[in-house]
């Protein structure tokens, strides 16, 4: 394990095909989750903090939309597998930073 990336996540992709439901899910070793996490009521507005995911490769399909659990999770069918699970999220925002170097990667927020 790279102490620098020392968490592996598990990511569920949803399309639609001839009006059916379709999910993938894929597995990265090797990733930075980090972050806080939980909602804060702040003057009658709720605000939901957010999780980052730093990936050192820039060759992972993942967008905005996708769900992302922390840890191998298998015998995942749909998203409402995960519903009693703790750190999962759905991808925000996906950052590439492709540079040309080691420092190639991926932030992906989420919440």
């Amino acid at each position: 394990m790279n102490n620098k990336y020392p968490h592996e996540i598990t990511i569920i992709k949803h399309k639609t095909v001839k009006h059916e439901d379709i999910y993938t899910v894929s597995h990265e070793q090797n990733v930075l989750w980090y972050g806080s996490e939980g909602i804060q009521v702040d003057d009658g507005y709720i605000k939901s903090n957010s999780i980052n995911i730093l990936i050192p490769r820039t060759n992972v399909d993942i967008k905005k939309g996708d769900i992302v659990a922390l840890g191998f999770i298998d015998n995942i069918n749909t998203p409402k597998d995960l519903v009693n699970k703790d750190n999962v999220i759905t991808v925000t925002k996906v950052f590439p930073y492709s540079v040309g170097s080691n420092l190639d990667c991926i932030l992906v927020t989420g919440e």
